[in-house]
């Protein structure tokens, strides 16, 4: 490419060229295609909470350009744009499309959360005040709460609303997009876009690392969440299309349902999840619950999914039925100490039963437990705890036969009689569970040693 300039004879120079602005010819191949000014008669000032991509396409129409591309052949850059531009506040966020104009992502969001290819607004806050705000620009900014409507990213011709265009305010087609109509937004996209966006004018205006930390911890917990629920077992990091409003409005409202109920929703979400995997396989915690598990405790994100690792932690100890090893570094102590569902073996051994013994109780309903087959074929078993702690007190008030025979003043053949009349029952022995000893409940004895007063002498 090679740029030649209107030249006037010597000593000739126009004063209205030499005045204002000199015109700059970009030749390609021979052929003139486009003529930008080198110098810019309009230079705006940029308003606090302003997106970067809409401040420099601002200054293209105002300048009647043909696209903010050409602002890079008169020396503009995304890391000079406070310095050419009339004073006033720093642009807000990322460009991106725009070649030597694109930067990184400012105010420490990462760029992952900015819609950088499509712009999307609210049409009445446009025409009240013609400002985009930098909140447009956030992936899950998919709704106004002021006018309660969906943001809008398409011209009513069906164009998508790109920051290549050559005004701000039209469409490629020519259309007033102030003046394109919008449709009312569901409560939850307006309340999360609301919390997004109270989160965002705080990042905009405090320059503290807790603002910033506040906007990014709520924007990973939506993308995390509503990647879930969307697809269930889709990876944090496989979530796509987040620049058309449509798919961002299905996450967000996602997500938002889970954040509203919580953590009721986010317990049924870990249901969901475990269910679909095969028994064989569900023991283990990372087998169950797969990406979401992965994606909470990943590094990075210690501080952003606190809460979810919390209430995920508490669904462990509570809910699941599979086993928790004390040796998982992931998992707080208390998931593997305060776990409800504790294996067979530990089990019986605090009752001082076999194993084979408590499965019989579990299959008996004396005890609430499940029984998973593994992939090699055995069988793993857990009890509830507080089944378990409920018989180890009842045990204590349990005595043998011999014991109730001299409480009942009675021979073992008599006490046997009782038994074969149901009229003495036991708790455990040879015909009840297999156990090699008879033991009876005290209480029940003492009811039996009453009956018996009363009944006359044989």
């Amino acid at each position: 490419m090679e740029s030649l300039a209107h030249r006037t004879p010597r000593g000739r120079r126009s004063r209205s060229r030499a005045s204002h602005q000199r015109q700059l010819l970009l030749k390609i191949g021979g052929d003139v295609v486009i003529e930008v000014p080198t110098k810019l008669l309009v230079r705006p000032v940029a308003r606090s909470g302003e997106l970067a991509q809409a401040v420099l396409l601002r200054v293209s129409g105002d300048n009647a350009l043909s696209s903010p591309r050409s602002l890079a052949t008169l020396g503009w850059r995304g890391d000079n744009l406070a310095e050419r531009l009339n004073g006033g506040s720093i642009p807000i966020g990322p460009i991106n499309g725009l070649g030597l104009l694109n930067r990184s992502a400012g105010n420490r969001v990462p760029s992952r959360f900015w819609t950088l290819r499509r712009s999307r607004f609210c049409p009445i806050c446009l025409q009240e005040t013609l400002f985009w705000k930098a909140e447009w620009g956030l992936c899950f900014t998919v709704a106004c709460p002021i006018h309660r409507v969906k943001l809008v990213d398409r011209c009513s011709c069906g164009k998508e609303l790109r920051w290549t265009r050559q005004n701000l305010h039209s469409c490629t087609c020519g259309e007033d997009i102030r003046c394109l109509s919008t449709e009312p937004a569901s409560k939850t996209a307006i309340y999360m876009s609301a919390e997004i966006q109270i989160a965002g004018e705080a990042c905009w205006s405090d320059p503290s690392v807790s603002a910033a930390d506040h906007l990014c911890d709520l924007l990973h917990r939506v993308w995390l969440l509503g990647a879930h629920v969307v697809g269930t077992g889709v990876k944090r990091k496989q979530l796509s299309d987040l620049h058309d409003c449509r798919r961002a409005t299905e996450v967000v409202e996602a997500a938002g349902r889970v954040l509203g109920h919580w953590p009721e929703a986010f317990f049924e979400l870990l249901d969901d999840l475990s269910a679909g995997i095969p028994p064989d396989k569900s023991n283990r915690v990372a087998a169950a619950f797969g990406p979401v598990y992965r994606d909470i405790y990943a590094k990075g994100t210690w501080r952003a999914f606190s809460m979810l690792r919390e209430s995920f932690e508490q669904y462990v100890r509570l809910r699941w039925t599979g086993q928790v090893a004390k040796r998982n570094r992931r998992l707080g102590d208390e998931a593997a100490t305060e776990h409800v569902w504790i294996p067979a073996t530990r089990a019986a051994k605090e009752l001082g039963w076999r194993a084979p013994r408590l499965r019989r109780a579990i299959a008996a309903g004396i005890l609430r437990g499940h029984v998973r087959p593994l992939p090699s074929g055995r069988t793993m078993s857990v009890a509830h705890r507080e089944d378990v702690d409920h018989v180890k007190k009842e045990q204590l008030q349990w005595i043998d036969l011999s014991t109730v025979c001299r409480f009942l003043r009675i021979g073992k053949r008599h006490a046997k009689g009782l038994m074969q009349s149901t009229r003495l029952r036991p708790v455990t022995g040879p015909s009840v569970d297999g156990s090699s000893v008879w033991r009876f409940r005290q209480i029940d004895v003492t009811e039996l040693a009453r009956t018996l007063k009363t009944e006359p002498a044989v």
